[in-house]
């Protein structure tokens, strides 16, 4: 497990923690190359990447909406390229 996040934990977790600002498309690939480096890549991606903002998602300005789009899939893309050019998929739960 990785903690990536713009801050620091709060409290010392054990997990590494790695500085990420989700809205640098920079920051982003430069983060999947030290995890790669640091870890040997990612086995496993839990996609939690958004832009925190308060109040009602569909009240959002498009800007605001477009921007927290675009963080999820630069990280999807950054941290998915490696998986996949290792052998990874896309997995899903079969419908009942």
């Amino acid at each position: 497990m990785i903690n990536l996040d713009r801050d620091p934990p709060a409290i010392e977790t054990g997990i590494p923690f790695y500085r990420l600002d989700v809205t640098s498309e920079e920051d982003v690939v430069a983060v999947a190359q030290l995890i790669a480096c640091d870890h040997g890549g990612v086995d496993i991606r839990v996609n939690n990447v958004a832009i925190a903002r308060i109040g009602p998602s569909m009240s959002f300005p498009l800007k605001g909406w477009d921007a927290s789009f675009a963080a999820s899939s630069t990280f999807r893309r950054s941290m998915g390229s490696p998986m996949s050019r290792r052998g990874s998929r896309i997995t899903r739960p079969r419908r009942p």
